[in-house]
């Protein structure tokens, strides 16, 4: 198809482009766009196109004829677009209850998010935990942002898109994520490195080898973007699965001290550290 064709080409990748290709592509597009106040729409219809016919593929198990496959295919992007309209415009909505709503609170010291396979967690007991380590801060914001691991269906696509929404809307300080999404979003050089703060890391106890580092597509050598988390004290009671994770300071911090002073906090507060 010469539309698919074309699509590929917009993304700057080969047609035999894999899906994560596909999504690590367009997400430094968005990345690059933001920058530059470039229109992606066009864009975004190209990844939308390709990343539906691939779940189509998947998902079909037999042939279908010329019209069939018209209304099918179609359908496929009504039902995303409709999916994606009702998670954005919650989205916003949400936004506006909670400006509303935190107008009357204390400026935010550090934002905080749990970005990755996290169906639910208690955002709330973890911003308790948070101030009893750093009685002088008087207000931590904690966000929960859930990317699927796979994507088995178009709702799983919409939330993706949500995430990416989130990842430029929200203003996160440090963020705990899972392996494969730190991956992601180093690749984009979302995150801090972390050279110019060794000295003080070592200082703190960190030691280097909990130090993660990965060579983004636009970097020349590796850079330690993230440390080792085997789980946490901060994590008691908030129902978080005990697994590993890798924490990282955004690299737009709007508050790089705090996030500095928490990313030590969590990085000494595994159980045995």
């Amino acid at each position: 198809m010469e539309e698919l064709k074309h699509s590929y080409e917009l993304l700057g990748l080969e047609e035999t482009a894999t899906r994560e290709e596909v999504e690590n592509r367009y997400f430094l597009l968005m990345k690059r766009a933001k920058s530059s106040g470039t229109d992606l729409s066009e864009v975004t219809q190209a990844y939308n196109r390709i990343v539906g016919i691939e779940s189509e593929k998947e998902n079909k198990t037999e042939k279908q004829g010329k019209v069939a496959y018209f209304f099918y295919y179609y359908k496929i992007h009504l039902i995303v677009a409709i999916i994606a309209v009702l998670l954005i415009g919650g989205t916003v909505k949400s936004m506006v209850d909670k400006h509303n709503a935190n107008a009357k609170l204390p400026p935010v010291d550090v934002a905080l998010d749990l970005f990755g396979g996290f169906y639910q967690a208690d955002t709330e007991r973890l911003e308790q935990n948070v101030l009893t380590a750093a009685p002088e801060w008087k207000r931590v914001k904690t966000t929960l942002t859930y990317v699927p691991a796979e994507m088995k269906s178009q709702q799983d696509m919409a939330l993706q898109q949500k995430s990416f929404l989130t990842l430029m809307t929200e203003k996160m300080d440090i963020m705990i994520l899972d392996t494969k999404n730190f991956e992601n979003l180093a690749n984009q050089q979302a995150f801090k490195p972390l050279e110019d703060w060794e000295d003080w890391l070592a200082s703190s106890r960190i030691s280097a080898e909990r130090l993660v580092a990965f060579k983004a597509e636009e970097d020349e050598t590796a850079h330690p973007y993230g440390i080792k988390l085997s789980g946490s004290t901060f994590f008691e009671g908030t129902g978080l699965p005990k697994q590993s994770y890798i924490i990282a300071v955004r690299a737009t911090a709007a508050h790089p001290e705090e996030a500095k002073k928490l990313l030590v906090l969590l990085a000494r507060s595994e159980p045995d550290a």
